[in-house]
């Protein structure tokens, strides 16, 4: 992130609870340069503006920016579905990230080891893989955490001693929501507490090395910024955790791997896209490449030569002007239209001249056919003209079809 004498480097979420407050308290003793975001959910009536006004206040107190949301979480819900902490989770991460992006800053969460445990232990409980067994991690993609290490009794007792004020939620007391339940009841029954928690954060430990070493693997592997080819005979001994993370780095969320696995015994040429991304089964092997790069776009060149001009090179398409109606035009061919490739008698579809062609399927819908004012297919971009509409000894005018990019 960038660094200059009025750029604040760091944002801290701040609900106006002990440990947010203690964030942005010692963040003040230590000069550091940022500012304070809050997020007002309109959950608790009353008590969420008195939370708003106290990080107002603080703010002023110690004269650091702030600024302030307001959300509609009823609203987020009836658009995308959930529940009212799935939501209120997904509009603050918005919110953050956007912050993060246009500001270019740091955004700082004040989560601590009670809240590392609780988020392994309803993990488990939801059957979490690797990457939701490994916890928060204290600092990803300019998320930081630097109060990991430390209880919640450790951070009240910093607030008590230097007489820092915060606000105390009373919904945290009930036992309404999953995480509260297992924060108020089920964790403290445990026999020797202490032990569990010590227990539940080496595992946490454990598993984020193991993460970061798949990581490390997956990268050193393959290049996720480009195209991505994974053979069937790799992804069968990969276990069930680094095909999830190799889907994650791929960005191919919210597709899983027992979809992937379902698509591996497909037919070749099938495939599972996402808005960004699309993975298909190409018979050996996965591809996966950006959604849009079905979509091409291109740059072609269409003259009109006499015959005996003709070079006959790699890539260019020549057409019998006398035998087309009209101009030539390109356009992406439908699924099911047909043609009668170079030198055949018999009509062929263009999705299998393509794929005789071993154009991998990810790639078919970005090739173009040339046709004329009729709409009628004259032959395919890059690759040949139909049989009909060849050049021969009796053409005296040709159209020569040149793709540039």
């Amino acid at each position: 992130m960038s660094s200059s004498r009025n750029h604040i480097d760091y944002w801290i979420a701040c609900s106006g609870g002990a440990d947010s407050v203690v964030l942005v308290r010692l963040f003040k003793e230590l000069g550091k340069s940022f500012g304070i975001l809050h997020c007002n959910f309109k959950l608790r009536g009353n008590d969420s503006d008195e939370d708003e006004n106290f990080v107002r206040n603080l703010a002023a107190e110690i004269k650091v920016p702030l600024k302030v949301k307001n959300f509609d979480v009823q609203k987020y819900i009836k658009m995308n579905g959930g529940n009212t902490q799935l939501a209120a989770r997904n509009l603050r991460y918005e919110w953050f990230d956007e912050i993060k992006s246009k500001l270019e800053a740091n955004i700082v969460l004040g989560h601590h080891k009670d809240d590392q445990i609780e988020t392994f232990f309803l993990q488990l409980r939801r059957g979490g893989k690797l990457k939701g067994l490994s916890g928060m991690p204290k600092n990803r993609a300019n998320y930081l955490r630097p109060l990991l290490d430390y209880t919640k009794g450790e951070i009240y007792n910093l607030a008590k001693i230097n007489s820092w004020f915060w606000r105390e939620d009373v919904s945290n007391k009930k036992s309404d929501y999953l995480r509260n339940l297992y924060r108020n009841e089920l964790i403290p029954a445990f026999e020797d507490v202490e032990s569990i928690k010590n227990q539940a954060i080496d595992l946490i430990e454990g598993f984020q090395s193991l993460l970061l070493l798949t990581e490390q693997y997956l990268t050193d592997q393959y290049d996720f910024s480009k195209e991505l080819k994974v053979s069937f005979a790799k992804w069968d001994l990969m276990p069930y955790w680094m095909k999830h993370i190799l889907l994650s780095k791929s960005e191919l969320f919210p597709i899983s791997v027992k979809e992937v696995e379902r698509l591996r015994t497909s037919e070749k040429g099938k495939s599972l896209k996402t808005q960004s991304k699309a993975i298909w089964n190409e018979g050996d092997g996965f591809l996966i490449v950006n959604s849009s790069d079905k979509t091409l776009d291109f740059n072609c060149e269409i003259d009109l030569i006499r015959v005996e001009e003709v070079i006959f090179e790699e890539g260019i398409v020549f057409i019998d002007k006398d035998k087309v109606k009209g101009a030539l035009s390109i356009r992406k061919w439908e699924k099911g239209e047909s043609f009668y490739p170079l030198g055949m008698l018999e009509q062929k579809k263009v999705s299998k001249f393509l794929r005789d062609r071993k154009v991998d399927s990810s790639k078919k819908r970005s090739h173009f056919v040339i046709v004329d004012d009729s709409n009628q297919i004259v032959g395919v971009l890059k690759m040949c003209p139909d049989n009909r509409f060849k050049i021969d000894e009796d053409s005296s005018w040709a159209y020569r079809v040149k793709y540039l990019s």
